[in-house]
């Protein structure tokens, strides 16, 4: 049946501006060896690789243990909490 619709009201989202560290940390003494902070806006894709950070504490006698930034990461929905 061809119910009648109310009225279309439109909505408007408009996505919040989010704050990102990448950290790179010394696991034996959790000492903070570089952050990278970057801006962006809630739900984009970080613009951000690791691979040269990782690459150049490798050449620095570094062995990676983890990377726990993957590919694709997206900013968060926290406005009170920056992501790291």
């Amino acid at each position: 049946s061809d119910a009648e619709q109310g009225p279309t009201v439109p909505v408007i989202y408009t996505a919040d501006a989010q704050k990102v560290h990448i950290q790179y940390i010394d696991g034996e003494t959790d000492k903070l060896l570089r952050q990278d902070d970057l801006d962006g806006y809630t739900d984009e894709t970080i613009p951000y690789s690791t691979a040269e950070g990782i690459k150049k504490f490798e050449g620095d006698g570094y062995e990676l243990f983890k990377d726990n930034f993957p590919a694709g990461e997206k900013f968060d929905n926290d406005d009170k909490t920056n992501q790291t």
